[in-house]
């Protein structure tokens, strides 16, 4: 049985257990429940400070003709390529 209070349900009212509306994890009593908000907050603190990571670098698969896309071609200094994919 689930009760709402406050976006916690109630999942086991007895011992006051509340499933956290953000990661399901189950915490029992208010003061869990803050400290457990708390730490949500000091995780989205310390993720929103982290720089933007740089793309990865990684494999390009030819489709099934051994075509590659135009921007993998890009930088070609042969007189004989005319634009087109290969």
């Amino acid at each position: 049985m689930k009760l709402f209070r406050r976006g916690w349900p109630i999942i086991i009212p007895l011992y006051d257990v509340r499933e956290c509306p953000e990661c399901c994890n189950l915490v029992s009593g208010r003061v869990a429940q803050r400290l457990h908000e708390e730490w949500h907050r000091e995780l989205d603190r310390a993720l929103g400070e982290v720089e933007e990571l740089p793309e990865p670098g990684g494999y390009c698969i030819p489709d099934s003709k051994g075509n590659l896309p135009i921007e993998v071609i890009g930088g070609i200094e042969d007189d004989e390529y005319d634009g087109q994919r290969r």
